[in-house]
């Protein structure tokens, strides 16, 4: 890769960030990916990779985020194009639990998330990202351990109520 190539990639990268579409966001993976696995930064005069995500003002999570994206996901979205229809952010909470499962298990929770989207309640996407991770969901849990506070009305700050102040 050319210096000149690598200055374009990055410039592509900052255009693109705040678009906040499954496009962009996999476009700006992809750029970055290139980046980083050839340590191509390195031809521009970037010392490391955080030096590229801070020129290109993308939080450093981020980065990652929509690196993760375009290697676990991005492929998806053609083979569930219903996938385009749920929000980049809520996806991408998915993409850790996605990529520490086989081909096919992924698949199948990929498809999961697209009948789900499909629904109306947008709560029902974080359940289902909850459950992925093994987290018991508000409809899930019994509540059977409940803690009781007091607000001040003069502060605002809440004080847990010890079991004989009831």
């Amino acid at each position: 890769m050319e210096l000149v190539e690598i200055k374009a990639l990055i410039e592509q990268a900052v255009k693109h960030y705040n678009n906040g579409t499954h496009l962009s966001y996999a476009t700006i993976g992809e750029l970055l990916w290139t980046l980083n696995i050839n340590k191509a930064y390195k031809k521009a005069g970037y010392n490391n990779f955080n030096s590229v995500i801070k020129d290109v003002k993308i939080p450093r999570s981020t980065a990652y985020e929509m690196m993760d994206y375009y290697n676990y996901l991005y492929k998806s979205v053609a083979q569930f194009p219903y996938l385009a229809n749920i929000p980049v952010k809520s996806i991408c909470k998915a993409i850790p639990a996605i990529k520490s499962r086989p081909v096919q298990e992924a698949a199948d929770i990929i498809q999961s998330l697209v009948e789900i989207s499909a629904l109306p309640d947008t709560k029902d996407m974080e359940d289902e990202i909850k459950r992925l991770y093994g987290k018991q969901t508000e409809v899930d849990c019994p509540h059977d351990e409940t803690e009781c506070y007091e607000r001040c009305r003069t502060c605002g700050k809440f004080f847990k109520l010890q079991e004989g102040d009831l």
